[in-house]
């Protein structure tokens, strides 16, 4: 009798739980560097429309995953430095694959209260930030378009890699 008391308890516990709020949870610390280092971060929610963090490179911004039940958060990252190309970045987190265990472990009150209620439903792919900053100059200017060309390029050429490999 007390071992299926335990199990019915457990078994409570457990739909009490989200499973991404289990093994992914709270905000995500994401160290932001530039080269050169020393250029100006101005993080800004793009929700609120607000600036939430302004500080130099290198530096550890904390990130928080959701912006509200079932909304993921925003962020738009702003990179300067004097004599160097301004640099911005959208960031915004995807949907945590783990999200989907609450279909064997979180239930039902996982899946649709805790973990869209905390954020931790989104993951950010991204584990780091990190920017080459190029000089503003004529040289800079082609340096950093071709580095851009070389970039679309590669990204092409994985997503074409990653449709036959899936044949």
């Amino acid at each position: 009798m007390k071992v299926k008391n335990l199990i019915v308890v457990f078994a409570c516990l457990s739909m009490l739980t989200g499973c991404a709020s289990i093994i992914t949870h709270g905000d995500k610390t994401m160290p932001i560097k530039t080269t050169p280092s020393g250029a100006t971060v101005e993080i800004k929610d793009l929700f609120k429309d607000k600036i939430v963090s302004k500080n130099t490179t290198p530096f550890q911004a904390t990130l928080e995953r959701g912006d509200g039940y079932f909304l993921k958060k925003r962020y738009a990252i702003n990179l300067s430095k004097d004599g160097y190309i301004q640099e911005n970045i959208e960031l915004s987190p995807e949907l945590n694959w783990v999200y989907f265990g609450n279909i064997l472990l979180g239930g039902l009150i996982g899946m649709v209260i805790v973990d869209p209620a905390t954020g931790d439903m989104w993951q950010y792919s991204e584990d780091i930030i990190d920017v080459k900053l190029y000089p503003d100059t004529p040289e800079g200017r082609l340096a950093k378009e071709n580095n851009t060309k070389e970039k679309i390029a590669k990204e092409k050429e994985a997503k074409i890699k990653s449709v036959y490999d899936v044949r």
